[in-house]
């Protein structure tokens, strides 16, 4: 099974979004018809956050309007920017939670479940896993007969070396999360969001892949102290490729054009 993973959109109705150097709306459109183009075409599209910059009814008409032109099912979990409980109103279709006070879900698959895991916390920027979604998670976990599990959310449950967002990061329920991802094997694969930047590491013993934005990039320095900043690398999407009994393999695809490719 062939996931695909977009990831921090900032959609806004504002004008000069940082500084007018980038356009999500624009960007999302392109990931858009970026993923419809792939061969082969994934089979389903997650959004790991930050669908929006401030979390409005009119913000996510927007985003409902662009993804309605994929040609595959999406799903999507809160970000930092976003509010959940806007969104479970605003995109019921991408965002099926049933749950009192958090917007998580399951996703059954014949091949893959999908856990959408909410880690955000209204009006905050870290993330947090509280005994409630912990408790949420394991029970999830005890059904699906041994098919494989993809978790998805937004933010890392790990430090990843640039201060300024782990400072925002997952700062609660991170180490239980992990111990409750190593009790069960059926857990194949972790995606988060974000940080804007390609990460990749193991949680648990499971490998976790945090996702490049849809539009900007935080600039990587891993410097101690160093002041959180933006650049303007290429977009990106990330593609999952999910096979039972194998660990999640991870790709990052372009989504502008360019050369190639040319025979060796």
């Amino acid at each position: 099974m062939l996931v695909a993973q977009v990831s921090d959109l900032h959609i806004s109705r504002e004008s000069g979004f940082l500084d007018g150097r980038v356009a999500p709306l624009q960007c999302l459109e392109r990931a858009v018809a970026h993923l419809n183009r792939l061969v082969p075409r994934p089979d389903v599209v997650l959004v790991s956050g930050d669908l929006t910059e401030h979390g409005g009814a009119d913000e996510y008409a927007l985003v409902r309007e662009s993804l309605s032109a994929l040609q595959m099912p999406v799903f999507a979990v809160p970000g930092n920017h976003d509010s959940a409980a806007m969104m479970r109103d605003c995109l019921p279709v991408q965002v099926p939670a049933r749950e009192p006070g958090h917007a998580s879900f399951v996703i059954e698959g014949p091949q893959l479940r999908l856990i959408g895991l909410d880690t955000s916390v209204d009006g905050k920027a870290y993330g947090e896993l509280c005994a409630n979604r912990l408790a949420w998670l394991e029970n999830a976990l005890t059904g699906g007969g041994g098919t494989p599990v993809l978790i998805f959310m937004h933010h890392p449950p790990f430090d990843t070396g640039i201060e300024a967002m782990d400072r925002c990061g997952l700062l609660h329920g991170r180490d239980r999360f992990g111990e409750i991802v190593r009790r069960n094997a059926s857990v194949s694969g972790i995606v988060c969001g974000h940080v804007h930047r390609p990460i990749q590491t193991t949680v648990g013993g499971v490998p976790v892949h945090v996702a490049s934005s849809a539009a900007h990039q935080v600039a990587l320095d891993l410097r101690q102290g160093a002041a959180l900043a933006y650049c303007l690398e290429p977009g990106r999407v990330s593609l999952h490729r999910c096979v039972p009994g194998m660990p999640m393999v991870s790709h990052s695809s372009y989504i502008d054009s360019f050369p190639g490719p040319f025979p060796f």
